[in-house]
């Protein structure tokens, strides 16, 4: 982060806080900004933050936050073994809600440091880093049981040895000095290179402002898709630079080809010669759609540029440019079977070269000549190539 935008930061700040936009809130939109794109994201239930991954895994966050400054965790810190306490009677007295262990992590995340100050802290850092044996453990466990601070949570693990390696190698501590700068970053890295995100930045606090006032009683909770789609106007104003292609010559014609509607349609203007899996223009027509495959998984799963919204926001765009393309290449056509298979190829050949622009986003080759291949694909298709495709099929 460059000193414009830390100093930034720093000035606004205290306003967002006293707007209610805390540390605790802010690390729960700092996930939502980072998760998978259908990973459920929970505010304040049997956490401070709850992230139900697609994958079946649940992460419990606890957030610890201090004003004082370089304030550290140490092995007095008693809100640190009340979570730890807290943790080990969700999973071992309350069945973690029927969740199993090896579908569990645990992680604090605090603006304090641990500096080798909370013993426990450190010796599970070091098992995991395979600096330590686990044996460790119960060696730095049996050692605090002097502190008063502990002693309760320090007796429980060691009245149950077997579970103290599988519960403790679950916990992990990140630091995170500012969620707000995390954020900013976030949304940094989705715009171009320079560009101020300032604006956006205020427009989204804003917004989770009032959510979470709203939300009173309830449960808040997005999935990273429908947190996407509450600011979609926000961030696609943020991508000002085009959705790159994302070819991939490592692709094949499936077996079944001749069955796929796609294919049958440019049968049906005879763009392709029947039962020859070596025509050109079959073959590009299959790159072209594992390039939108590749495209699309990229910049929907992965980059989460583009949500289900704007799939079907695009669907729209790229069909109502079909229609025009089509009205004007039909336009005086006779109905008799060789003009409207040379219009048909005519309509088909020039929407391989149309690249579709929505917001500021454009699509481009092949991407967009994959778009419409995918459309084309339908079982009842939403693009055609001729214009009596349905009536064509019944014969």
């Amino acid at each position: 982060m460059n000193k414009e935008q830390y100093k930034y930061i720093q000035s606004h700040q205290a306003l967002w806080q006293q707007q209610g936009f805390d540390y605790q809130f802010a690390v729960f939109l700092c996930e939502l900004m980072s998760c998978s794109l259908h990973d459920k994201v929970i505010y304040e239930r049997e956490d401070d933050i709850v992230i139900e991954e697609v994958s079946g895994l649940t992460k419990l966050i606890q957030v610890k936050h201090t004003y004082k400054e370089n304030e550290n965790i140490t092995n007095s810190s008693s809100d640190i073994w009340k979570t730890l306490d807290n943790w080990y009677d969700w999973i071992y007295n309350y069945n973690a809600n029927g969740k199993e262990l090896n579908k569990i992590e645990l992680y604090i995340i605090t603006n304090k440091h641990n500096d080798n100050k909370n013993e426990l802290l450190t010796a599970i850092e070091n098992v995991q880093r395979g600096n330590a044996e686990t044996q460790l453990l119960k060696e730095v466990i049996t050692k605090l049981l002097k502190l008063e601070s502990c002693k309760d949570f320090c007796n429980e693990l060691l009245a149950h040895e077997e579970r103290i390696s599988p519960f403790l190698m679950k916990i992990k501590v990140i630091e995170k000095e500012n969620p707000f700068e995390d954020m900013y970053e976030r949304l940094q890295a989705r715009s171009l290179k320079g560009y101020d995100v300032s604006n956006a930045f205020e427009q989204i606090i804003g917004r989770m402002i009032k959510l979470k006032t709203n939300y009173k009683g309830k449960e808040l909770s997005f999935t990273v898709e429908e947190f996407m789609d509450q600011f979609r106007d926000i961030l696609q104003k943020l991508l000002l630079k085009e959705l790159t292609p994302i070819e991939d010559d490592d692709f094949h014609i499936p077996n079944n080809y001749g069955s796929s509607v796609m294919v049958k349609q440019l049968l049906s203007i005879d763009a392709i010669e029947e039962n020859n899996d070596q025509d050109i223009e079959l073959i590009t027509a299959y790159k072209n759609y594992y390039c939108y495959l590749n495209s699309l998984d990229a910049y929907m799963v992965r980059e989460h540029i583009i949500t289900e919204t704007t799939e079907k926001q695009l669907d729209s765009k790229f069909i109502d440019e079909w229609k025009l393309i089509q009205r004007r290449v039909y336009r005086g056509c006779k109905d008799e079977e060789s003009e409207i298979k040379d219009r048909g190829f005519k309509c088909y050949t020039t929407t391989m070269e149309k690249e579709i622009n929505l917001n500021g986003t454009k699509i481009s080759k092949p991407f967009s000549s994959g778009w419409y291949l995918n459309l084309s694909n339908q079982e009842s298709p939403l693009v055609f190539w001729r214009k009596d495709w349905n009536e064509y099929c019944k014969r």
